[in-house]
Order: structure tokens, then C-alpha cells, then sequence
């Protein structure tokens, strides 16, 4: 059964865990209430895994590995763009970089 649910999204924690199931589908990032949340589509009845969100401010430097964007919010004066990359990119990266390990 598909639902939606919401995360708060803390900007100076960045990157931030979030536990979904495995089947999800980003919708938005906006400010609700003062607070910024992400909002998700889930298939609950999958196990759960953890993916991280990433906030990058306009002009800073993304993360070294892949990422998928989510949105973009404004925030008075700053422009915040959220993205995350989920446990199946996680586990790449780590094969990769046993891989090098291995062949040095």
C-alpha cells in the first residue's frame, strides 16, 4: 500500500539519515511552519532502509559522489537545494572503493 509521508529536514545537519522503505518516490521539499519537510510517496509493506539527504547552499560545493535533486527552497535571503542518494548508490560506492583497494 502506497502513502505519503513527511520528514523534518534539520539545514545544519547536513547530510541527514532518513529510514523509508526500499520503494519510495520524492515529491517536494518546502516550509512548513517555520520548518523545512520532505515529503515522500512509500511502499509500506517493503523493509525499511536509510537513505541521506543532502542541504547545499547556492554556491557550495556537492558532495564527490553521485546524488539525486530533490527540490529547491527559498528561505528569506539563502536558496536551499536538497538532495539524497539511497542505500543501493551507498553500496556502489562502497564496491567501488574495495575494488580500488583490491587492484592497488
Amino acid at each position: 500500500m502506497k502513502v505519503i509521508w513527511k520528514f523534518p529536514i534539520a539545514i545544519k545537519q547536513s547530510p541527514i539519515e532518513i529510514i523509508l522503505p526500499v520503494i519510495f518516490k520524492m515529491l517536494t521539499v518546502q516550509k512548513q511552519d517555520q520548518q523545512f519537510m520532505l515529503w515522500a510517496e512509500v511502499e509500506i509493506e517493503m523493509y525499511q532502509e536509510p537513505i541521506q539527504v543532502y542541504v547545499i547552499g547556492t554556491g557550495q560545493v556537492l558532495p564527490p559522489w553521485p546524488v539525486i535533486y530533490i527540490g529547491t527552497v527559498q528561505d528569506g535571503g539563502y536558496v536551499w537545494h536538497f538532495y539524497y542518494r539511497d542505500s543501493n548508490m551507498i553500496r556502489c560506492q562502497k564496491i567501488q572503493q574495495e575494488a580500488k583497494k583490491s587492484q592497488q
